[in-house]
């Protein structure tokens, strides 16, 4: 399945992808405000893909610029719950020079629409970590709305990080 954004094109995560997203994974400044715990090692990226191949609870898709067919980065909803109609959503862009361009936003608007239109979700939810603004903009532009506060939620190193719930209802 292709998704045509303005910006961007979303297509399923496939194995040719994984050396771009472990080099991605591995850059410190790319993963700042991730909330995930990313494998470290080639090996530990290719069993995460082995594992969402297989995963009825996750979608994940690359994103790429549609003038330059560029891979910049992954989209993905996440704990998808057919029986509540909701889902997280996830979202890495790996390519820096793509940052705060309106590819983010792009890619986020295109991936509710099918979410909505295509798989009926009723709400997209996801967490933000409360010190990275520009993501809480981009969402904002996207429609989310904050609902909830999480106090030292995630350890990143040796502190603990609060985090916003943000959410989007059809």
């Amino acid at each position: 399945m292709i998704i045509k954004g303005k910006k961007v094109t979303l297509s399923p995560l496939s194995l040719k992808n994984i050396p771009k997203a472990w080099e991605w994974i591995n850059d410190k400044e790319v993963t700042k405000f991730l909330i995930s715990k990313p494998p470290k090692t080639y090996k530990g990226e290719l069993k995460w893909f082995e594992t969402l191949k297989k995963s009825k609870t996750d979608k994940i898709f690359t994103i790429t610029v549609n003038s330059t067919t560029t891979h910049i980065g992954n989209i993905g909803f996440h704990k998808i719950s057919k029986e509540n109609s909701n889902c997280e959503l996830g979202i890495m862009i790996g390519e820096k020079e793509y940052w705060n361009k309106g590819y983010g936003t792009d890619a986020i608007k295109t991936f509710l629409k099918y979410g909505f239109e295509k798989l009926h979700f009723h709400k997209i939810y996801l967490n933000v970590f409360t010190e990275n603004i520009s993501a809480q903009k981009c969402y904002k532009k996207c429609g989310f709305k904050k609902v909830g506060y999480l106090k030292d939620h995630t350890k990143k190193g040796k502190e603990f990080w609060d985090e916003y719930i943000m959410e989007i209802i059809a």
